[in-house]
């Protein structure tokens, strides 16, 4: 099992260069935006906070009051408090989440799923399911290049075309 917490206490800098990240905030914002709608007093979960901590390409800012925000890092989770302190942020486990059922509208996971081997995927797949309301929706991207899916659906939408954020 991957270490979060000495991760986070090693780096120190964003994997991405700053004007990079802020160009994937820029984005990010955008497709949000366009998804959402300004739908207001949505409840929303984050399924980490790794963009809190580095803070270039957070997109807390956007949901200050109805966002809340997940980590099973308790360094991260620290470390992000301080750069976003309106935020509402816990120490938690993406496949034992502790809501209730259908407790948000949106869940939006940026690059999450895509760093948990198989068998906690579906558990983590199941548990979002279980939380998030009917006819929510669930944002997801997928970025890790050494991900068998972020490779499939990188493929994929190289011959269709079809997907809105690759």
């Amino acid at each position: 099992m991957f270490d979060w917490d000495n991760y986070f206490i090693k780096q120190k800098n964003h994997h991405l260069h700053p004007q990079v990240a802020k160009y994937k905030k820029l984005e990010t914002k955008k497709l949000l935006s366009k998804w959402l709608k300004k739908k207001k007093n949505l409840k929303i979960l984050k399924t980490d906070c790794y963009e809190e901590v580095f803070i270039y390409d957070s997109i807390a800012d956007m949901f200050e009051k109805n966002l809340t925000i997940i980590d099973i890092s308790k360094v991260a989770i620290q470390r992000a408090k301080k750069n976003f302190p309106k935020n509402k942020f816990l120490s938690a486990d993406i496949s034992s989440l502790p809501f209730k059922n259908k407790s948000f509208d949106i869940i939006i996971s940026l690059s999450t799923l895509d760093n948990l081997p198989f068998k906690k995927f579906r558990k983590a797949i199941r548990e979002i399911h279980r939380v998030l309301k009917p006819k929510g929706k669930l944002i997801i991207t997928i970025d890790n290049g050494e991900n068998i899916l972020y490779n499939f659906f990188h493929r994929i939408n190289k011959i269709l075309h079809i997907l809105p954020y690759f």
